[in-house]
């Protein structure tokens, strides 16, 4: 068995590393970048110039914690100790962490929807905000699930990704692979437009169940859903199929 793991370069390495402590040979293939915004963070930076407005700041990712740690750091803000944090798993709670935010708040399951599900209702007659900070392709998931139980919400981008070009090295090496590690929907379509259809893996593992969405309308081969949506569920995601 060899995996191919299609991650960020700023997120790969961790899997990578966890891959390689189980026995799993794998291939790094950053196909996405994390960038910022088209504004160059300006609505990101606005938002946070009047954090003090907000209940809450919700993070779906760990390159949306950090890019609003980098925020953070040009405005040199201070974060309100009234302010709550809810991040969508363990990877983006270890990112804001490291920004100096707590999160109060993580769903059993790294979803959009759980993490709106999670949430408190808000207080009543009070003008309760939250800061959604989003990649720019991001589904309108949690803002719809907050929005339902009565939360105002902003969604400003945090992020975007861009593709990055492929080469001849790479492809060799993704042919190589039986496996293939997809960890979200635009890796999926970044793959594709990569190495084609007949160039991945014959056997796909997605981090969860929007990139699997995608896999199947992208009409990928063989594909199995992480039951934890994070490294460590990948991980054992591949273990489990390539036993089967």
């Amino acid at each position: 068995m060899r995996a191919a793991v299609f991650r960020p370069a700023s997120d790969v390495a961790a899997l990578v590393a966890s891959l390689h402590e189980v026995g799993v040979a794998c291939d790094a293939v950053p196909l996405i970048e994390t960038v910022a915004a088209v504004d160059g963070g300006a609505a990101l930076d606005a938002e946070l110039e009047r954090i003090d407005r907000y209940r809450w700041l919700a993070l779906t990712s760990a390159a949306g914690a950090r890019f609003v740690a980098a925020s953070a750091r040009r405005l040199s803000l201070q974060w309100p100790s009234s302010l709550r944090v809810a991040v969508v798993g363990a990877a983006t709670a270890r990112a804001a962490e490291s920004a100096g935010l707590r999160p109060r708040l993580v769903p059993a399951r790294a979803t959009a929807t759980a993490l709106a599900a999670t949430f408190p209702a808000p207080d009543v007659g009070q003008d309760s905000w939250v800061l959604a900070a989003l990649a720019e392709l991001a589904s309108d998931d949690l803002v719809t699930g907050l929005t339902t139980q009565g939360w105002n919400v902003k969604r400003v981008t945090a992020y975007r990704t861009t593709q990055t070009a492929v080469s001849a090295e790479q492809v060799s090496r993704v042919a190589a692979c039986t496996h293939g590690l997809y960890t979200s929907p635009s890796i999926v379509d970044a793959a594709i437009a990569g190495f084609g259809w007949s160039g991945l893996p014959p056997v796909t593992v997605c981090i969860g169940p929007k990139t699997a969405e995608r896999a199947k309308r992208q009409h990928l081969p063989a594909i199995t859903v992480a039951e934890e949506h994070s490294n460590e569920g990948l991980v054992q995601a591949l273990i489990a199929v390539s036993a089967r």
